[in-house]
């Protein structure tokens, strides 16, 4: 898998868009395929989940993960993900294709917006899910991110 040229440049290796590795068979059908990312050897996938029929209107994430790094990829449909980083740095990526996918590390506070009515947003993660590693609401994630990361 190789990375991608976004519509916006990422300013740091902490969020990136990276290409999946795709077969297209216009009569077999499409295959996408996770097997190892070269930027990511160390990815272990410890938890998959996927959201789908979000209203368009509707805000998700909201939160940052203390831990957990994530891999999002809209199979389906699209959406925009506002990624704000421990400097205040807001980063939009628009998924809208199953052959990209988008690394967020750990730390960093995640908004996903403007899901289209056919959205099914994939999410792979490197560890359990744990409530506790959730920092929730941006106002929160302020006050978390200061004493850990000192503008």
């Amino acid at each position: 898998m190789t990375l991608v040229n976004s519509d916006i440049d990422s300013k740091s290796n902490n969020v990136f868009q990276f290409d999946v590795e795709s077969y297209l068979d216009p009569v077999r059908g499409d295959t996408f395929v996770f097997e190892g990312i070269e930027s990511l050897p160390d990815f272990r996938i410890e938890r998959v989940f996927w959201v789908q029929t979000v209203s368009e209107w509707v805000a998700r994430g909201n939160h940052a993960n203390k831990r957990t790094d994530e891999i999002l990829v809209a199979v389906s449909g699209g959406l925009t993900v506002a990624v704000t980083d421990v400097d205040g740095t807001v980063e939009r990526f628009i998924l809208n294709q199953p052959n990209q996918g988008l690394y967020v590390e750990h730390g960093q506070f995640i908004e996903m917006t403007n899901f289209s009515n056919d959205c099914i947003l994939l999410v792979l993660a490197n560890q359990k899910y744990d409530v506790s590693e959730n920092v929730t609401g941006l106002r929160a994630y302020t006050e978390w991110i200061k004493p850990n990361h000192p503008l």
